[in-house]
């Protein structure tokens, strides 16, 4: 009898166990995205953080603002969602796209985020490849953002409620077995 509760507990904790996975880096490569740490990135947050604190005090009106105004809110807005990222992440946009595009998305971000221009128009060098998808999730622009916004919930949405129910009758399933077992230890 202890050898199969152990055999079980083995089963069900293999199968809670975590998977191992091996996921290549973003488009398609396996470099290694370098930051160095200038902070030009914590500069332009925290100026950011002040444009934002002005604008919701009404000290700041949306059309004062100029691009350079919404790229340090775009910075802190940015910061607010990376973290600690947000340095690498714009090493690697710029190693992307060029110094002028990321500017260009930070600027976007602040125009978008502060209300100012919430239809703010994504520039055309980020609409191929990656970045239109990047954009869009830290904006909440079509799946989940990183803020917690947006609509659908992901690839496998349509099978939701069915993934869940199929969960659910496996459990049962699992549940049923063990008392199953447990009945015929008991017989013997």
């Amino acid at each position: 009898m202890k050898k199969l509760l152990v055999l079980l507990i083995l089963i069900v904790s293999v199968m809670a166990a975590p998977a191992v996975v091996f996921a290549r880096g973003m488009m398609g490569g396996n470099e290694t995205v370098v930051s160095k740490n200038n902070g030009h990135t914590a500069e332009g947050e925290a100026e950011g953080k002040a444009f934002w604190e002005s604008l919701q005090a009404k000290e700041l009106i949306c059309e004062n603002l100029s691009d350079e105004d919404f790229h340090a809110l775009g910075m802190y807005f940015m910061g607010l969602m990376t973290g600690d990222s947000h340095e690498a992440m714009d090493t690697m946009m710029t190693q992307m796209m060029g110094e002028e595009a990321q500017d260009q998305m930070h600027i976007t971000i602040g125009k978008r985020m502060s209300g100012c221009e919430s239809n703010a128009a994504i520039p055309q060098n980020m609409m191929g490849g990656g970045m239109m998808g990047m954009m869009n999730m830290m904006t909440g622009g079509g799946g989940k953002s990183m803020m917690g916004f947006g609509g659908y919930q992901g690839m496998m949405s349509a099978f939701g409620l069915f993934s869940s129910l199929f969960g659910l009758v496996v459990l049962i399933d699992l549940i049923l077995l063990g008392i199953w077992l447990w009945k015929q230890i008991q017989k013997k």
